[in-house]
């Protein structure tokens, strides 16, 4: 499923027991009308996703997995996606082996448990190089975790959220090092303000987040296909290269 735009209606991508699939590059604005949160992407019993990449979401419940396992052998990729949400971001539940990579996410207003990536009854589960943001006008939290043994690596992410920055054995955390204590894990990630344009990609104007990120075998480029830095890229959808520096020194320019 690839190169597709799909608008104004009650869900993108709808997938029920299908095998070794890719949904990449596209763009989905499931914003449906009713009280209810509208679907972005739902995958409900699916086996050996390949990659979900590159897509533009916009949706209530952008991106949940259910009951969907890959394998050790074929690790789903979720990566290089722009999630703006008003409920919930990726939403992983009893599944196995997905790797969540160099994703932006933002959660705005929210008709219940609002947060940005949310992992539960899973197994093997990698968060790498994320920025996730929750709007500050509402209590929600940016990551939340059923239990440290989901997951196999979790670190050099960025989550930025005026109330719970994450929750693990259902127990909010409010900052950076509280999470860092009750999970035991990201001890290289950050907590700044990404500072998206909310209507332009959620592009980042924060350069806090540049070279904070570790290298990937899996993800060579971003979104648009710039090359990741080798040894330290930025974290979240988009690589930003550190500008030239500017002149020093005295220089004499036409002394004619």
């Amino acid at each position: 499923i690839e190169n597709n735009t799909v608008m104004n209606g009650n869900a993108g991508f709808y997938l029920y027991s299908q095998d070794h699939f890719t949904i990449n590059n596209n763009t989905i604005g499931a914003m449906g009308g009713g009280s209810a949160p509208m679907q972005g992407i739902y995958i409900y019993g699916c086996t050996n996703l390949n990659s979900l990449s590159k897509n533009n979401i916009y949706a209530g419940e952008a991106v949940d997995i259910i009951n969907s396992n890959c394998s050790a052998a074929n690790h789903g990729l979720i990566s290089n996606n722009v999630i703006n949400s008003f409920n919930s971001g990726i939403n992983i539940s009893g599944t196995s082996y997905c790797d969540i990579y160099y994703n932006n996410i933002y959660t705005q207003y929210s008709f219940s448990a609002p947060l940005c990536l949310n992992v539960s009854k899973s197994s093997s589960i990698s968060i790498v190089n994320n920025s996730m943001e929750t709007d500050p006008a509402a209590t929600r939290n940016c990551i939340q975790i059923d239990n440290q043994s989901d997951i196999s690596a979790c670190d050099y992410n960025n989550y930025y959220s005026a109330d719970s920055l994450g929750r693990i054995n259902n127990l909010p955390e409010t900052t950076l090092s509280a999470w860092q204590s009750a999970s035991g894990f990201d001890k290289h990630s950050v907590n700044v303000n990404p500072d998206y344009h909310l209507y332009n990609g959620l592009r980042s104007d924060n350069p806090a987040l540049l070279g904070k990120g570790t290298p990937l075998a899996a993800v060579p480029n971003d979104i648009l296909g710039q090359p990741r830095s080798k040894t330290a890229p930025t974290i979240g959808a988009y690589e930003y290269i550190n500008p030239s520096p500017g002149l020093s020194g005295i220089y004499t320019i036409n002394p004619n």
